[in-house]
């Protein structure tokens, strides 16, 4: 199957996650976690988490992991306090599939969330309160290959 594909280097992606931090601090910075899906959005968490310096609401596929620095179990979520502030991310926003579910479970959570991605796909459903650029083409990340065929 035929892909129309773009490669994002490390300086471009560099420069978008600037942007990203900035846009994010225009709004305040008043999050007391980022979180965000494994895989794509690790590296925009971790991005975050150092620039902005807000600790990882860490969780891997629902499974609970060891608390390592700056990070909480996901068994951990429901004694954060009703009212906290999520920052949430990923790299893409395809569908908004991914944004949704963790937004009705925030919500249910008594959380307040905030969603920021770098790119996000016209046909999605959910609109992120920040995204950097619209796109209809498969991105291919500097850390991920180019000839892999796309799972999303």
């Amino acid at each position: 199957m035929n892909y129309d594909k773009r490669k994002v280097s490390y300086e471009l992606y560099g420069k978008m996650m600037d942007d990203l931090v900035s846009k994010i601090k225009t709004y305040g910075n008043d999050f007391d976690y980022v979180f965000g899906k494994p895989r794509g959005a690790w590296p925009i968490i971790t991005h975050l988490s150092h620039q902005l310096q807000i600790p990882i609401w860490y969780a891997v596929n629902g499974i609970n992991e060891s608390v390592v620095s700056n990070t909480v179990r996901i068994s951990e979520v429901k004694i954060l306090p009703e009212g906290s502030n999520l920052l949430i991310a990923d790299d893409i926003c395809d569908h908004g599939y991914t944004f949704d579910g963790i937004k009705k479970e925030a919500d249910g959570l008594g959380l307040n969330t905030f969603f920021v991605c770098l790119f996000k796909k016209p046909i999605a459903k959910f609109d992120p309160d920040i995204y950097i650029e619209e796109t209809t083409q498969w991105i291919v990340f500097p850390w991920e290959r180019y000839d892999e065929e796309p799972n999303r």
